[in-house]
């Protein structure tokens, strides 16, 4: 199967976490465009360029209890489109290979075979059920700009997002890459990451 991206498996979530070090990840790009809830561009450039530590102690309760929800939540994804899901394993990079400073790590990867394009990525979330009001419309930002960030990784043109709110109620959103939102964020990335190698 032709692909665009190089897979990078990682041993552990500390070789993980070294690997992410040279390229903006999914979760990070929201960052460089001053949108994400967690990160500034600075906090991040910061990161990159080895100022501070961006390597945690380990994942928060929180994050815990989404990575133990993953697979429950991906398998109730896969009854209710009966599309297949898979598990690209928990510590491993797909890396761009047309943008060097791109790489993105997926839930899962879907097969659907009655697709135009077979292949896409699966975001799987679970949210505070207060937060529903949140995705009512569309998914926040961020997550939009992590799902299109991994679009352009892969090359693939759709994603999903399976959803479990407040432990009881399962969503699921079909999104489509956005190629001119696309082309914008390629060029802030470019932009950033150049300003990482200059230490500018």
């Amino acid at each position: 199967m032709n692909r665009d991206y190089t897979v990078v498996r990682c041993s552990d979530r500390e070789e993980w976490l070294k690997q992410r070090l040279p390229g903006i990840g999914g979760s990070e790009a929201a960052a460089v465009l001053g949108v994400c809830p967690w990160k500034s561009p600075l906090s991040l450039y910061s990161e990159k360029i080895g100022l501070v530590d961006g390597n945690d102690s380990g994942p928060s309760e929180r994050m815990k209890w989404g990575l133990l929800l993953e697979d429950p939540i991906a398998a109730r994804y896969q009854e209710e489109t009966g599309r297949k899901v898979i598990d690209p394993g928990p510590f491993t990079i797909y890396r761009s290979n047309q943008f060097d400073f791109m790489q993105c790590s997926v839930d899962r990867d879907i097969e659907d075979a009655s697709a135009a394009s077979p292949l896409g990525i699966l975001e799987i979330k679970n949210v505070a059920g207060f937060k529903l009001k949140d995705w009512l419309t569309d998914p926040p930002i961020h997550y939009q700009i992590q799902l299109q960030h991994s679009l352009i990784v892969t090359g693939r043109t759709w994603g999903s997002f399976a959803v479990l709110f407040g432990g009881q109620e399962f969503g699921y959103i079909d999104v489509t890459r956005n190629d001119n939102f696309c082309d914008y964020l390629i060029e802030k990335e470019q932009e950033f990451w150049n300003r990482v190698l200059n230490l500018d």
